[in-house]
């Protein structure tokens, strides 16, 4: 009998071989394959070694002194300044990372933020040319910090993130453009502000973390015609960094009647289907009202909104104005994604084709234009 088994396994020991090897190879391939899904986590592993930066900020950002981040604002009305009203820019400061909100820094937090009268590269500005009624100034709580002007190019002072064992604090703050700032001509008037751990002559003090910073400066708000219909992206306004989104939240608002032409690159980028797609939408959209053009042999698709606030696009019984559109952007991610290196991605339609680095182009067409 032992015999016959070692006669039987003898004859098949090649047969046996190819079995274990071919067990072997699949089990290589799964985890292969498993490893190949999980290196998109990669970024994940980035963002989780970026959680030691627990100084962080909705402007600021490390190694952010030389970058410049427009605001974009709707120019004052006269009516405005003589309210009193002024340019104003929120500033935050966390004692956490943006990236992982649920944890914080261990102590508090002591800086000093300075702030600098520089062009949008950084160059120090002078006095001579500067109005001295222009000014740029710093508040808390309504309380004025610093205040920049022709006779005082910069300025400083110090704060502190309070620790807190129940949760994560912050510092919320004003900058403060005066209303007589010309939205064309003073754009290459900013301020630098620089936010520094003071490790009061302790080298080893605030090691894990580091000072932050950005040229802030004011840009009137494109795409305003006489309808009063606007484009934008929303973490643009907000201050983000593009690098940091998946997605965006492109905004289209306004009053009166206009046709709003949105050309993407779907090699880049890709409007949310369940926005647009007759079957999938979840707006009940009219006819012609959202029209979407497939993509070329580019990859260059269209996107027309016939937006009117005027118009009822519900029932006599039930009335429904539309005045917005909330359009979700998502990225696409493959062996030659890139993301983009700013907000220069998003632009305005200026009659020629989109230009290397460009992503999404808009254009607002009116009655008058």
């Amino acid at each position: 009998m032992k015999d016959r088994v070692y006669n039987f396994i003898k004859k098949r020991c090649l047969l046996l071989w190819t079995i274990l090897a071919a067990l072997t190879l699949t089990s290589m391939y799964v985890s292969a394959e498993y490893l190949g899904e999980n290196s998109v986590m990669k970024r994940v592993v980035i963002a989780d070694s970026e959680q030691k930066a627990m100084f962080s900020s909705n402007i600021l950002e490390e190694n952010g002194e030389k970058v410049y981040q427009p605001k974009y604002v709707s120019a004052l009305s006269e009516e405005d300044k003589v309210q009193g009203k002024a340019y104003d820019i929120s500033l935050l400061l966390w004692n956490y990372s943006r990236n992982n909100p649920s944890k914080w820094y261990s102590q508090d937090i002591k800086y000093t933020l300075t702030a600098t009268l520089v062009k949008q590269d950084g160059t120090p500005l002078i006095s001579e040319g500067l109005d001295e009624n222009k000014t740029i100034m710093i508040l808390k709580d309504g309380e004025e910090k610093c205040k920049l002007n022709s006779l005082s190019l910069s300025g400083n002072f110090s704060d502190t993130l309070i620790y807190k064992t129940s949760g994560t604090t912050d510092n919320t703050y004003t900058i403060r453009f005066s209303n007589n700032w010309n939205l064309q001509d003073d754009t290459n008037i900013c301020v630098q502000l620089i936010a520094t751990p003071d490790k009061a002559g302790n080298a080893d003090k605030y090691k894990d973390i580091s000072k932050i910073g950005a040229i802030i400066g004011l840009r009137e708000l494109q795409s305003m015609g006489s309808s009063g219909w606007q484009v934008y992206l929303n973490e643009q306004r907000s201050g983000g960094d593009p690098k940091d989104y998946d997605a965006y939240n492109l905004v289209v608002t306004g009053s009166g009647n206009a046709d709003i032409i949105l050309t993407i690159d779907t090699n880049k980028l890709e409007f949310n289907k369940y926005f647009y797609d007759e079957n999938l939408r979840i707006k009940n959209f009219t006819a012609e009202e959202v029209v979407y053009t497939k993509p070329d042999e580019n990859g260059i698709a269209t996107m027309n909104i016939k937006a009117d606030a005027s118009k009822n696009r519900g029932t006599e019984e039930k009335p429904e104005y539309r005045n917005r559109y909330d359009i979700q952007l998502y990225k696409k991610y493959d062996s030659n994604t890139i993301d983009p290196e700013n907000w220069s991605f998003f632009a305005e339609d200026n009659g020629s084709a989109m230009s290397e680095g460009v992503w999404l182009i808009y254009k607002v067409n009116t009655d008058e234009s």
